[in-house]
C-alpha cells in the first residue's frame, strides 16, 4: 500500500477521541491538551503559534517532555531552537512556508524529521518537490485567513456574546478560534481532497486538520480520508 500516512490535528479531547487513531497514524495536539492526557508515541505537541512569553512556554514544554511527550511541531525557527534544546524530535509545520526543495532541505538540515508543504502550492507543484526530508500535503481543513492578537468579536460584543464566527456580506460564516493569547479567523470553506486520494500516493503524509468540527463530523471526515468514501461535510 503506497498511500501516504495520515496525520491529524485536533483542537480538543473530544475530537481526539472521535478519530480513534490507528497504530500507523499520528495526531498533532495542543500543548494544553497534553497536560490532561497520557503520552503516546503517535502524539505531536503543538506549541502556541504566537509565543509572547518564551520562558514560560519553554518551562511548559520541559514538563511535558519529562512526562513522556517527545515530538514537537515547529511552526517557526524559534520552535526549532526550543525543541532542539529540550530534546524533542522535530516536525515542520505549515507556517514554515516550505514551497520548494531548497527550503525543505534547509529545514531538514536544521533537524526537522518531516515537513508540511505550503498549501499555496498546487498538488502538481507539491508532488514535484524532491528532497531527503519526507514532505506532506494539507489535505483537509479550514485554513487560517488571519492570525490576530486582538479578537474582533471580543472588541465588538464581548466574550459572553461570542457567536464563534464572523459573517460577511454574502452571508458566508468564517469561524473564529480563540487560543488565549491570539485569535485565528478561518476560511469558511474547507480544503477537501478525500476524492483525490490516488493522486496523493506520491507524498509522505497528508494532514487532516480539525478546527471547529463536531466529534461526529470528525469521525466521518477521518474515515473519508482512510477509505476514500463519498462523504463530504455540509459547510
Amino acid at each position: 500500500n503506497d498511500m501516504p500516512f495520515l496525520r491529524f490535528r485536533v483542537k480538543n479531547e473530544y475530537q481526539l477521541q472521535a478519530i480513534r487513531l490507528a497504530e500507523n497514524e499520528s495526531c498533532i495536539i495542543p500543548m494544553e491538551l497534553a497536560k490532561k492526557i497520557c503520552p503516546d508515541e503517535r502524539y505531536i505537541l503543538q506549541p502556541p503559534r504566537f509565543v509572547p512569553d518564551e520562558k514560560n512556554t519553554t518551562e511548559k514544554l520541559k514538563v511535558l517532555y519529562e512526562k513522556g511527550f517527545n515530538k514537537l511541531l515547529c511552526e517557526n525557527p524559534a520552535h526549532i531552537r526550543l525543541g532542539k534544546n529540550i530534546g524533542f524530535t522535530l516536525f515542520g509545520g505549515m507556517d514554515l512556508h516550505t514551497s520548494n526543495s531548497v527550503s525543505a532541505e534547509f529545514f531538514g538540515n536544521e533537524g526537522v524529521s518531516d515537513i508540511l508543504l505550503s498549501p499555496e502550492l498546487t498538488l502538481k507543484q507539491a508532488l514535484a518537490i524532491t528532497n531527503t526530508v519526507p514532505s506532506g500535503i494539507y489535505a483537509y481543513g479550514k485554513l487560517a485567513a488571519m492570525l490576530m492578537r486582538e479578537c474582533p468579536i471580543k472588541n465588538e460584543s464581548g466574550c459572553k456574546k461570542c457567536t464563534g464566527s464572523l459573517t460577511d456580506r454574502t452571508k458566508r460564516k468564517f469561524p473564529v478560534i480563540c487560543s488565549g493569547n491570539y485569535t485565528e479567523l478561518l476560511n469558511s470553506v474547507p480544503v477537501w481532497m478525500a476524492d483525490r486520494l490516488p493522486e496523493l500516493s506520491g507524498c509522505g503524509f497528508i494532514l487532516v486538520d480539525f478546527t471547529d468540527e463536531s466529534p461526529d463530523d470528525v469521525k466521518h471526515i477521518a474515515d473519508a480520508y482512510r477509505y476514500g468514501s463519498e462523504y463530504k461535510p455540509d459547510n
